[in-house]
């Protein structure tokens, strides 16, 4: 879909490292999942990079990928403890069970092995406006099930056996302006960014 490196990519690849990489719902055409999962195999040299997915773009011949599965994140055909770091990259929105799918994620990894997870952030400014100006809500896209918010988040990690290491929101969009500012916001713009990421170790 792209052959540019945004934000959200970005904080994503500057992450996610390990020797063993699950990258969960890689094969999504409409946010360029399939060029993130190419850099991951390209700035991990040496890693087996895995891409899991339950689309049939598995098999289209034109993303010549290799060690990719087709399978559901609820039940991935993977042994205990067999990646040592996740990515989960524009996947969790579009689940009803995000729970099961982080207990998952948690099952698959090694103790101490880290999940880098990036999800739309109900708190950005301009989702609040529209949703106080049209009624219109949040949610975006008609695939888009559900969105958690940081609480919402941290809680889960917890629940599912995690410890949150890292948050933070990329970028800043200027209300009615079309202007999105591609960075990681600091304190106190933290929570008000478009993407809410995370960096979440397994205990």
């Amino acid at each position: 879909m792209t052959d540019k490196i945004n934000a959200r990519f970005e904080w994503a690849l500057r992450h996610a490292r390990g020797t063993k990489i699950l990258d969960i719902g890689f094969a999504k055409n409409t946010t360029g999942g399939e060029y993130l999962h190419k850099q991951l195999v390209a700035r991990n040299p040496g890693s087996l990079v895995v891409g899991l997915d339950l689309s049939e773009r598995v098999f289209n011949p034109e993303m010549r990928l290799g060690n990719t599965v087709r399978a559901n994140a609820l039940k991935m055909p993977f042994k205990d403890g067999s990646f040592d770091a996740v990515c989960l990259f524009e996947m969790i929105e579009h689940t009803w069970e995000p729970k099961h799918t982080i207990d998952e994620v948690h099952r698959v990894l090694k103790k101490g092995g880290k999940v880098f997870l990036s999800s739309p952030n109900p708190y950005d400014v301009i989702r609040v406006l529209r949703t106080i100006s049209s009624g219109r809500g949040t949610l975006g896209e008609e695939t888009h099930t559900m969105f958690l918010c940081p609480i919402s988040f941290k809680n889960l990690f917890e629940k599912s056996g995690f410890v949150v290491e890292r948050m933070e929101t990329v970028i800043f969009r200027i209300p009615f302006a079309r202007i999105e500012v591609q960075c990681v916001l600091p304190w106190p713009l933290k929570y008000g960014g478009y993407n809410q990421c995370y960096v979440a170790r397994k205990v």
